[in-house]
């Protein structure tokens, strides 16, 4: 199993003729060799492969489906991973590491999508991601070249309020018969896997519909490559407060930031020996704890050349989780996230490519 949601934004840019930042997917490469009019990239949030082995059948239209399993980007994370299907950039290279960046120029954490501090005030006069860590999307790419794409999410415009308002969409830009890419974002399974866990029946029942319908739009489709894959995995959370631990708080400049089982953690001054004993003491056995030196020389985030501001946004140590053990910044974050993702477990980390030669 090789390659990650990087190299598979670059085989879309490769099948369109256009030059790719990173090496492609040799498996979505062989795949495409197979030329259609349309390529449709649905992306359901927090459906790793592991997760579709617990709730789907092997039988089913996804599964049968399945042509590999690959990796996602680090951290796996939808913030990373989504950055990178939309470029094909690494998040060493793009910038966007976790739902919480730190700033150096703002000296704030700050909530990427949504560009708010912790006590939900605005964190700049401008949005702070796009201001720091911008990249150019595949779609506006083909689209200066003359290649028809959109991108659609229930967060953009037009707006769109279901799953079957998704696939209507799509199915009316297929109508056009000229060359065309849509990429399509999904934020299923995983707000109910945040919210009820990993393994209820609501997520069960929430990854039979999409798959049913995803079937059923397969059908009504011609001379198109339908795709449909995931940012991430989820496992459930095992979930403790940094609270508890006055001893490792005490050694923060500011409470961590990128994500809670990929955590960025800034010591006070001359308090970094204290911070890296205390936190071990506590966590070695289900942690991981890189420098900030360790995380670059070992392209933890990714590979190079890295953003210009990379080594900036780092903090003084990254501790990586590798088992459910979840260190939460407060009670509210905890209860709100039963399920998780971001860490090193292979769970978060594989996702799958599906494919259908709709012909």
């Amino acid at each position: 199993m090789t390659g990650t949601t990087a190299n598979y934004a670059c085989s879309i840019l490769k099948y369109f003729g256009q030059a790719h930042p990173n090496e492609s997917l040799s498996e979505l490469d062989s795949l495409l060799k197979t030329k259609r009019n349309n390529i449709i990239n649905i992306l359901l949030d927090g459906m790793g492969s592991h997760n579709m082995k617990d709730h789907l059948s092997y039988c089913g239209f996804f599964e049968r489906n399945k042509r590999v399993d690959y990796y996602s980007v680090f951290p796996p994370t939808t913030v990373a991973a989504t950055a990178s299907m939309e470029c094909g950039l690494f998040p060493s290279q793009h910038g966007r590491l976790g739902w919480t960046m730190y700033y150096p120029k703002l000296k704030q954490n700050v909530l990427v999508y949504s560009n708010l501090l912790k006590d939900k005030s605005p964190a700049a006069p401008f949005h702070a991601a796009e201001t720091y860590t911008p990249y150019k999307k595949i779609v506006d790419i083909l689209n200066e070249n003359g290649i028809k794409a959109y991108a659609l999410s229930p967060y953009g415009e037009p707006k769109y309020d279901s799953f079957k308002d998704m696939l209507d969409r799509i199915l009316e830009l297929t109508k056009d018969k000229s060359p065309k890419y849509i990429y399509a974002y999904w934020p299923e399974p995983d707000s109910i896997m945040h919210k009820k866990g990993v393994l209820c029946d609501d997520v069960k029942n929430n990854m039979l519909y999409l798959e049913n319908a995803l079937l059923e739009f397969s059908k009504k489709i011609s001379n198109s490559w339908l795709l449909i894959t995931a940012d991430h995995g989820h496992i459930d959370a095992e979930g403790i407060l940094l609270t508890d631990y006055p001893d490792i708080l005490n050694c923060l400049e500011r409470l961590p930031s990128i994500e809670q089982r990929a955590l960025n953690l800034f010591a006070k001054e001359g308090k970094k020996e204290e911070l890296k004993s205390a936190f071990l003491k506590h966590f070695g056995d289900n942690h991981r704890l890189y420098t900030r030196q360790e995380a670059l020389d070992t392209e933890l985030f990714g590979i190079k050349p890295y953003h210009k501001d990379l080594a900036t946004f780092l903090g003084d140590f990254i501790a990586v989780a590798n088992t459910p053990l979840t260190i939460f910044n407060n009670e509210n974050q905890m209860s709100a996230l039963k399920g998780v993702h971001a860490g090193a477990t292979l769970k978060e980390k594989i996702v799958p490519l599906i494919a259908v030669d709709c012909i």
